[in-house]
């Protein structure tokens, strides 16, 4: 399904034709609060923009790699989605990673699923681990996947379903008869150890749903508070729920959102992060502050200046629930990156671009004072602020951007006369 939906979203978009730059990413997947690696673990690179979608699985240390080619438009970034599935909460996670034409290799690129689960044993020379997931349809049909960590590369495996039934593959499938708990175990073998390790797997109900349904969606609370929303009784019945864990959701909604400038000629895209509770959006009104606006549910606008722009969302409902959000997104439109500006005031330039844990900032002052130089994230968060009180003439001031996270944001330099905003790419 997950699949299906990138390909439908990469076959929007149509190719450039411009001229191809090799570029890789290379990464790794850890699990558990202690970041183990995880191994022979599906990861998945799209880039919806550029009609590229790329599949890779880690090796026994957690490592992937993805070697491929970009169009690169002029200086702007191009943005990669790293899309892995966490076994542990069943949610979809997705990760950006920033591709430039002056640095198309991205590595230790890092994810972490099961972040808040218990992770394995620490291993010492031999370990056997697993972990299991069930399948969406019936009938209770289980997946089991070996994780140990061995000194030595593993010979043999013996599963233990707990029903009586056994295998010797690695990453084998097992049929269940009935729902219920059952004790399975795992049984590696190399050349210098041997190590069991067995758990409770609880199988549960995902047969069909007989059942007529119902119009009104249902809210579930699982053990440790998540919520799940289900589109009518029937199907939370066909995941497995009793029916005294689940009620009628709350109608209700929030409309929120979030803004991404992706590259310097003002191109912006707007992501709908609307909460609902209990209901479906059928409809969204943007307005993007410049007298254009769209009813997509998340649009792609180019502004024409600089500046910053009152953007606002308004959401309705299915059931009847309207909500409007307004917040500043922060635009920058140069005609290059990190070039000197030529409008007779303060001159300022930035390098190198994009930057590591330091960037250099040179001002040409023309009157001497509080100089404040800000860091905004896309959204218009204030990320981190620097002050200054600098004489006239030329200055140069290094400013640290450790701690901060990679991506996009925009310096601000607010001095005696005049503003300057510059968009900024942290490595």
């Amino acid at each position: 399904m997950k699949q299906s939906i990138i390909i439908l979203l990469l076959l929007a978009f149509s190719s450039s034709g411009l001229l191809a730059t090799e570029c890789s990413l290379k990464g790794s997947l850890f699990f558990g609060m202690d970041e183990e690696p995880l191994g022979n673990y599906e990861v998945s690179l799209a880039f919806f923009q550029e009609n590229l979608f790329l599949e890779s699985t880690t090796d026994e240390f957690g490592a992937f790699d993805f070697l491929f080619d970009l169009e690169f438009d002029g200086v702007g970034p191009i943005f990669g989605n790293v899309i892995v599935e966490d076994f542990c909460t069943g949610v979809v996670v997705i990760e950006t990673a920033i591709f430039l034409a002056a640095y198309p290799d991205v590595e230790d690129f890092t994810i972490v699923i099961c972040g808040e689960a218990d992770p394995p044993p620490v291993p010492q020379n031999c370990e056997a681990f697993f972990y299991h997931q069930q399948a969406t349809v019936a009938p209770y049909i289980m997946a089991f996947y070996d994780i140990s960590s061995t000194a030595a590369p593993v010979d043999s495996w013996f599963w233990d379903f707990g029903d009586g039934a056994t295998s010797t593959l690695k990453n084998p499938s097992h049929l269940y008869d009935a729902t219920g708990e059952y004790e399975v175990s795992l049984t590696i073998q190399s050349d210098t150890c041997q190590s069991t390790y067995t758990r409770l797997v609880e199988v549960l109900d995902t047969i069909p749903c007989d059942c007529a349904g119902t119009l009104f969606p249902v809210c579930v609370t699982l053990p440790n508070e998540e919520q799940l929303i289900f589109l009518n009784e029937c199907f939370a019945q066909c995941e497995g729920y009793s029916p005294d864990e689940y009620e009628p959701c709350i109608n209700a909604c929030q409309a929120e959102f979030n803004a991404v400038q992706v590259n310097a000629s003002g191109l912006v895209q707007f992501t709908d992060q609307s909460i609902l509770a209990g209901v479906e959006t059928v409809s969204w009104l943007w307005d993007f502050g410049d007298g254009d606006s769209s009813i997509l549910q998340n649009p792609i606008h180019t502004y024409s200046n600089s500046g910053a722009y009152p953007v606002s969302l308004r959401i309705i409902t299915n059931g009847g629930c309207a909500s409007t959000l307004i917040q500043d997104v922060m635009v920058s439109v140069l005609s290059s990156v990190g070039e000197e500006t030529a409008d007779g005031l303060e001159q300022v330039k930035v390098y190198p671009n994009p930057a590591g844990s330091r960037l250099t900032v040179e001002l040409g002052i023309v009157r001497s004072g509080l100089h404040v130089l800000e860091l905004y994230t896309p959204g218009g968060q204030l990320a981190r602020e620097y002050r200054f009180d600098l004489a006239s003439g030329r200055q140069n001031i290094q400013l640290n951007l450790e701690g901060l996270p990679a991506g996009m944001f925009f310096l601000r330099v607010q001095g005696a006369q005049n503003v300057k905003t510059i968009p900024i790419f942290r490595l």
